[in-house]
């Protein structure tokens, strides 16, 4: 015999609830499974994937702190903490408690910051304006050791004498891009602390980091999006609403004096960085060119935080190339980012793809600047979206337009981040008085998909306890090398997979990562799911439903 509980009023966590049934379990009701399903625990999921930048990089640590910094205190994991965050694999599950009430007038606001050893830190900003929203954020982490196509890295000790520095050169050379940037730290200059004291030190430790603008790669990393919300205008006061940034460059040093952070300097450094011949200045709509000039930006890593510092005219560097110099008097990020706030119009999308039949998943389109870089997604459920199901007839709107960087264009994508991927490429337009536009292109030739119903369920390994997760489950098709990540509502999702592909599926649960070993797929199926790190379970076709049905679980050590 079982039992089903929907919890009427939700006011405990997960581990609350389930240590209420490992108390009734203890009276004599042999035989009953208290079932608990869970989604009235939380609401607004949100799934942090972090990437490296670089496919061919190290692999991101199994197990990874992060620290969410949530003014209002209802960012919670799947079991209610609100204190402890991990990522497994990259992967961050999060949700809002079941009292919060987010919207577009009173969105949710919160920072997740990460800073995991040989990477630059990194933090984002996520706005959550619907208790509806399913949301997921791809984060790349650039390597020191590995930057990715469009980047470069550079790491370098130097000598110091009671803290000072010589004369000393620190050039990044260019890694798959048309632009090298060169620190250089005046002779007599001293390293200070956060607190403005000099450090005694004999060894200055460099890492240094450079985004460029010719390749996805580089755009994909800029800290925190290119639609910062935490932003310091020229005049010193917050910019309401945030601001649009086109970039002409990022770069990000980590000093070390001896084990002490650097913060400061006695003299400013110098920051001479190399720009894109190829690059569209927004504002007059041409190729970047000598007095040209672009704002000067400072990023605080440690908030997610842009302030505005100056403006540098475009000169020719001694190598005859394009440059701008920057003086840099504290140590945080720096960039070269024209801006704009968003006017009040929006875009609205309307999509063509002649002979499809259902949808085209995880495509990506969004607004781009003339050098094609994305300056805004969908706005879809009360979130922005970075992936998109697209069917023939589908609707959409593009907010938060810039107002005053030049003619855009709305690109598809059929895959994030592969440019061989393009679907769809508008002309140029004004995005304020566009008010709408049509994408149209041809329904490409899919394989042959399977219809799947997943159904994951979480045991109590020592009493009759089952819970149905509602949490973000990680699908990846092993064939393919790709991940998709879905939102399951009490142990259940539908999705649609390839067949002849092979997957394996994982979820993060009450703070473990729990993964299935490798299956494959087709209208023949009758198998078991492999074990993999906790996850198990068998797949079986049905020929009458036309269903390929997966019924996994794994065991919880401790319920409560």
């Amino acid at each position: 015999m079982k039992k089903i509980f929907t919890p009427a009023i939700a006011i405990f966590s997960l581990a609350a609830i389930l240590s209420l049934f490992i108390y009734a379990c203890t009276k004599p009701t042999q035989g009953i499974d208290l079932i608990v399903k869970t989604d009235a625990l939380s609401k607004s999921p949100t799934l942090i994937q972090y990437t490296n930048a670089n496919p061919a990089g190290t692999t991101l640590p199994a197990s990874m702190s992060v620290t969410v910094t949530d003014p209002l205190g209802v960012v919670q994991t799947d079991d209610g903490n609100t204190k402890t965050f991990t990522a497994f694999n990259g992967f961050l599950p999060l949700s809002l408690s079941r009292f919060s009430s987010p919207s577009v007038k009173t969105p949710v606001s919160f920072t997740i910051a990460a800073a995991p050893t040989g990477f630059i830190p990194v933090i984002n900003t996520i706005n959550i304006t619907s208790d509806t929203a399913k949301t997921v954020t791809v984060v790349p982490l650039i390597e020191y050791a590995h930057p990715a196509g469009g980047t470069a890295a550079l790491q370098k000790s130097t000598v110091l004498t009671g803290g000072t520095a010589p004369l000393t050169s620190l050039p990044l050379p260019a890694n798959g891009t048309t632009e090298a940037s060169t620190v250089t730290i005046p002779a007599g200059t001293q390293m200070k602390d956060k607190n403005g004291a000099v450090i005694n030190a004999t060894t200055l430790s460099s890492k240094i980091v450079y985004l460029g603008t010719t390749a996805s790669a580089s755009y994909n990393a800029f800290p925190g999006g290119f639609n910062p919300k935490n932003v310091i205008g020229p005049d010193g006061s917050a910019i309401t609403g945030g601001v649009t940034f086109i970039t002409a460059g990022y770069i990000s040093m980590d000093l070390l004096a001896n084990t002490t952070a650097v913060k400061s300097f006695s003299k400013p450094i110098i920051v001479n960085m190399e720009i894109n011949p190829q690059l569209i200045n927004p504002l007059t709509g041409d190729k970047v060119k000598v007095g040209d000039v672009i704002p000067v930006w400072s990023y605080d890593e440690t908030v997610g935080q842009w302030k505005y510092e100056s403006t540098t005219a475009v000169i020719k560097n001694t190598d005859g190339n394009l440059a701008a110099n920057m003086s840099v008097t504290h140590l945080t990020g720096w960039s070269l980012d024209w801006y704009s706030i968003a006017c009040s119009s929006s875009l609205a999308v309307s999509v063509s793809i002649p002979g499809l039949t259902g949808t085209l998943d995880d495509y990506v389109l969004f607004l781009a600047s003339a050098n094609e870089q994305y300056l805004g997604g969908l706005f879809l459920n009360g979130s922005w979206s970075n992936t998109v199901s697209l069917s023939n007839g589908f609707k959409g709107t593009i907010t938060n337009l810039p107002s005053n960087l030049g003619s855009v264009k709305v690109v598809v994508y059929a895959k994030k981040g592969d440019a061989t991927s393009k679907m769809f490429e508008s002309p140029l337009f004004s995005p304020c008085s566009k008010g709408s536009i049509s994408v149209s292109f041809p329904s490409p030739v899919l394989p042959e998909l399977i219809k799947t119903h997943i159904t994951t369920i979480a045991k109590c390994k020592t009493q009759q306890v089952v819970a149905y997760p509602t949490a973000w489950i990680n699908i990846t098709d092993v064939t393919a090398a790709s991940i998709s990540s879905v939102y399951m509502v009490n142990g259940v999702v539908d999705v649609k997979l390839i067949s002849g592909h092979s997957y394996t599926i994982s979820t993060s649960y009450n703070g473990k990562n729990f993964a299935s070993g490798s299956f494959k797929i087709d209208k023949t199926t009758n198998n078991a799911i492999p074990a993999g790190t906790g996850l198990s379970g068998t797949v079986v076709y049905d020929s009458a439903t036309q269903v390929l049905n997966v019924n996994a679980g794994f065991t919880l050590s401790t319920c409560g």
